[in-house]
């Protein structure tokens, strides 16, 4: 085999060794991957290392949830504030077809 197929054979391995992959949820949905790499050499993850991964993409999770409804939220007072003002201008024009 040739060297260059050794080599990235060795990438490959080293790729496996040295990540950590951890989802990020948003109501139970995959919104992405927290991916973390230890460059210097192979490593093993402790669970101490996982568990706080795990509370990191429970954290951003939770943070993209509240990130959506803030959106949610601000366009519906936006929509509010409209109608709002179009029933106030509706009840100033009629008030003003009494007088």
């Amino acid at each position: 085999m040739s060297r260059f197929f050794h080599r990235i054979q060795y990438h490959i391995w080293w790729i496996r060794k040295t990540r950590l992959i951890k989802p990020i949820l948003v109501k139970e949905e995959l919104c992405g991957l927290l991916i973390v790499y230890q460059c210097a050499s192979p490593h093993q993850w402790s669970s101490f290392e996982t568990h706080l991964l795990r509370q990191i993409t429970d954290q951003i999770g939770i943070a993209i949830a509240q990130a959506q409804l803030l959106k949610v939220e601000t366009q519906q007072q936006k929509e509010l504030e409209v109608a709002r003002r179009q029933a106030e201008l509706a009840s100033q024009a009629i008030f003003n077809t009494i007088l």
